[in-house]
């Protein structure tokens, strides 16, 4: 396996999900606590997954991507020029995590066009999601594959992860022999997705699920 430099624009990106991540952590704990004895039923952390589709069993985890876009994304009236998506997912095999995001917008014609830039991310956190942890990682440039494996701490393990993106669907599969594995146990974990045309006129977009919090993870039995 081999390893490079990321690109600014791509450390870039994994800054500002890092940074919106953990404040959405932080938000997602505060909430919690101000709702502890509120309703025994049913706590706040589900009742955000409940309407955000959110859905967690031993080893596989799923969430519905928000579509709205950001004040500052695209031509800042929240609704996208691209076709929809769907579901994020992530899966636990004995030897990988396999990222599953689908929707019309995971489309060859739509995201690998010239000058493009397409980052497909699932942050993954321990309990401390303050703490350095991997990153999930797919990305395009120019309507080529630009890089594929995991990042930690500026550092990039390429992997043969198996893409496809087709059909309104892309899949990978990181093998859980990353060196960004070692020690590491999965609590949390956060879909992200960037894209921009490369045109300086256009802005360029970006999704999550929810609010862009951390969502829990129940490991394999």
């Amino acid at each position: 396996m081999s390893r490079k430099a990321l690109s600014l624009k791509t450390a870039a990106v994994l800054a500002a999900s890092t940074l919106m991540l953990a404040a959405c952590s932080s938000s997602n704990s505060a909430s919690l606590q101000e709702g502890a004895g509120q309703d025994q039923d049913s706590s706040p952390q589900q009742n955000v997954e409940d309407e955000t589709g959110a859905s967690i069993e031993p080893g596989v985890a799923s969430c519905e991507f928000n579509n709205e876009l950001e004040d500052h994304h695209g031509d800042g009236s929240g609704v996208s020029p691209y076709p929809a998506l769907d579901r994020a997912e992530l899966r636990e095999e004995e030897d990988a995590y396999v990222v599953t995001f689908t929707g019309d917008f995971f489309d060859p014609e739509v995201l690998l066009v010239p000058d493009s830039n397409v980052s497909l991310h699932v942050i993954l956190s321990g309990e401390d999601f303050t703490a350095v942890s991997p990153t999930l990682m797919t990305e395009f440039r120019n309507g080529e594959l630009d890089v594929t494996g995991t990042f930690m701490d500026q550092d990039l393990h390429e992997q043969d992860t198996a893409f496809t993106l087709e059909d309104g669907e892309f899949t990978a599969t990181y093998a859980k022999d990353s060196p960004h594995f070692e020690d590491f146990e999965l609590s949390m974990w956060t879909p992200s997705v960037y894209f921009d045309e490369g045109d300086e006129t256009t802005a360029p977009v970006s999704f999550r699920c929810g609010d862009g919090r951390s969502w829990d993870w129940e490991p394999l039995a």
